[in-house]
């Protein structure tokens, strides 16, 4: 999986902060990179992951599947 997804290139720049980047063209492994490195950046960085990974799968790069589970939310 990791393998995959290193081949995959961003699209657009993504900048996180004034001195963290993420320059189009590199691996969007960088950007789960970013998110593990600064957790206070994770939220942002799976919001560019899946918006990478949607134009992906929208090319048929790749193959996507998302699945959510509301069971914790609907048990309490």
């Amino acid at each position: 999986m990791w393998k995959t997804l290193s081949t995959l290139k961003t699209e657009r720049d993504y900048e996180w902060t004034k001195s963290e980047k993420t320059a189009a063209g590199r691996p969007i492994t960088e950007i789960v990179e970013m998110g593990i490195s600064a957790p206070f950046l994770a939220t942002d960085c799976v919001g560019g992951l899946f918006r990478e990974l949607k134009r992906h799968s929208s090319t048929g790069s790749i193959k996507v599947c998302f699945v959510y589970s509301l069971m914790a939310y609907l048990a309490n």
